[in-house]
């Protein structure tokens, strides 16, 4: 792996534990990359972006002396990451990079960035494939509707992006599947699965099944985008929050046909805001994307 920007998600590894845990950045980031919140130096605060690395088995932790060498539950104790970019800032602090490293004075551990959550470890569905030349990944900008088309449904919408989409082994790709809390991600282990409009039960419209997890659970949405901005920032926070409590880790991605419309960059920039905002509330912590862009135009 080169040197890279470490975002929300990224896998991290103490040469102490005996497993590896998750980055978490926290919904008040502003500043994003490739869909994810970028993490800076400060991102290193314990059971809160760092999450425990299974069992410590440092001698030199106090517990596991105690314990007469026997591994005890981590407890990671960093403070700050080594040494971040020297010229890129991502809200008062240097980026965080993959060659960085924190360590934890409880236990002497070395904590490493293994992969920087960008999703570059596996091949992913390839969302971007669906959206047209007002997509661009890592800058919003406006979009306008030139050729006057008129705008879908949203069945329609959903169905474009579907037709769009390769037809993957059921291992791999899952179209419109429906569960209910408690139910199995993986279609192996669960079958049949709940039907579609069940109460309780959460129907994406694709989950990608990468060969390692997090799954990302992708939905297409079509909403009036002059009008009725606010249902859809209401309707993805709600759905992202009950997502994630179905499957907690989950990657989502919610993806805004945007065909036959106009959205400002400062508008898109306005209705990711407000989902972060609601998000943070319920304290939050997944990883979401949110995509605006014309689908198969």
């Amino acid at each position: 792996m080169g040197r890279e920007f470490v975002v929300m998600g990224a896998r991290l590894e103490c040469n102490h534990g005996t497993t590896p845990s998750n980055l978490v950045v926290l919904p008040t980031r502003t500043v994003m990359l490739t869909g994810k919140f970028k993490a800076n130096i400060g991102d290193c605060k314990p059971l809160i972006n760092v999450l425990p690395f299974g069992l410590c088995k440092s001698p030199a932790n106090p517990a596991v002396a105690a314990a007469m060498g026997t591994p005890q539950p981590c407890a990671p104790a960093c403070s700050t990451w080594l040494v971040g970019h020297t010229t890129v800032w991502v809200q008062g602090k240097p980026a965080l990079l993959t060659d960085d490293k924190a360590i934890c004075p409880l236990g002497a551990g070395m904590i490493t960035v293994k992969t920087s959550g960008q999703g570059s470890g596996y091949k992913k569905l390839d969302i971007n494939a669906l959206l047209g030349t007002n997509f661009d990944e890592n800058n919003l900008k406006n979009i306008v509707n030139k050729e006057n088309v008129d705008r879908r449904s949203p069945k329609k919408s959903e169905d474009v992006a579907e037709g769009l989409l390769p037809k993957a082994p059921p291992e791999n790709c899952l179209h419109q599947p429906s569960y209910k809390k408690g139910d199995d991600i993986d279609p192996e282990k669960n079958s049949p699965r709940t039907e579609w409009g069940e109460k309780g039960s959460i129907r994406p419209d694709i989950i990608d099944l990468p060969p390692p997890p997090p799954p990302n659970l992708i939905d297409v949405k079509n909403y009036n985008l002059k009008s009725n901005r606010s249902n859809l920032t209401r309707c993805i926070a709600n759905q992202a929050k009950k997502r994630d409590e179905y499957f907690p880790g989950a990657e989502q991605t919610f993806v805004i046909d945007t065909t036959g419309q106009s959205i400002t960059a400062d508008q898109q920039d306005k209705v990711i805001r407000k989902i972060y905002s609601e998000l943070s509330k319920n304290r939050f912590n997944g990883t979401i994307n949110i995509i605006f862009g014309n689908i198969g135009v």
